[in-house]
């Protein structure tokens, strides 16, 4: 008898384990064989991967350059792109038995693990923004990591923020050099937008600490500005992942002090 499992996670795993049990107490007999494991990626994965950062971009170069570019062909390009960096330890090693030397072998994305996986996503994201700056990608990618914040850190974030300085221009520059996070545009530089809230420390004649700016191009700046600034959180809702808008700021700040 020849039994097939595609196991895709652990209580698959038991499950499987209780039916093999069950068989062999029917006498059942077979012969169990191990291929080689391959970890799945995420579902969340691959639909941020394909349906915002790869797919728009198919649709961008198709109509740039009038010919229909394959999305998985685009993939298999950027995945032998992000091989061949230096620096990158997703890389397969053969050899070339014309030349008589090493080869690499660009990694495909179903050979990734998830953590390389999503290292392979945020390299996209900035290889596409540095060579197609006319392409908008949805500015909630950027944020992903969001959605794996534990209540301990921000527990343990909003504590170090109290030692936090209220100006830090560097800070600022560096908020201005990402894209709108309204509208995902990263074309042009960014305005510094601070938050309008007197509960975050700010006032009539006081501006709240700067790591409560958010990048905002000019013309979605000067939008909330005329409609109001209660809007914004209506407007980035997506970004947030379902959190606060100061507890977004504050791990904003936090991981590009973490980072410096």
């Amino acid at each position: 008898m020849s039994l097939t499992y595609d196991v895709y996670n652990t209580p698959h795993l038991k499950n499987v384990f209780i039916e093999i049990g069950q068989r062999v107490k029917r006498g059942e007999r077979f012969v169990l064989r191990f291929d080689k494991v391959i970890k799945r990626k995420s579902h969340r994965q691959l639909r941020n991967l394909f349906g915002n950062i790869i797919t728009p971009l198919a649709r961008f170069l198709s109509a740039e350059y009038g010919n229909n570019i394959d999305v998985q062909a685009l993939e298999r390009s950027l995945a032998a792109e992000y091989s061949a960096r230096d620096d990158n330890p997703a890389v397969t090693y053969g050899f070339d038995f014309k030349t008589m030397q090493p080869t690499v072998i660009p990694t495909r994305l179903s050979e990734m693990s998830v953590a390389q996986a999503g290292e392979f996503t945020d390299w996209c994201i900035k290889y596409i923004r540095e060579k197609f700056s006319d392409l908008s990608l949805p500015p909630y990618i950027d944020y992903l990591w969001m959605n794996n914040l534990t209540e301990k850190k921000i527990e343990q974030v909003v504590c170090e923020s109290r030692m936090w300085q209220e100006r830090d221009r560097q800070y600022l520059d560096f908020v201005r050099c990402k894209p709108c996070i309204v509208c995902g545009r990263s074309s042009q530089r960014c305005e510094a937008h601070h938050l309008n809230d007197i509960t975050l420390g700010g006032g009539m004649a006081k501006k709240v600490p700067d790591y409560y700016a958010v990048p905002l191009c000019r013309d979605c700046h000067q939008a909330l500005h005329d409609n109001g600034t209660n809007e914004l959180v209506e407007l980035i809702e997506p970004v947030l992942h379902g959190h606060e808008l100061r507890i977004f700021c504050k791990m904003c700040y936090y991981r590009w002090r973490e980072h410096l």
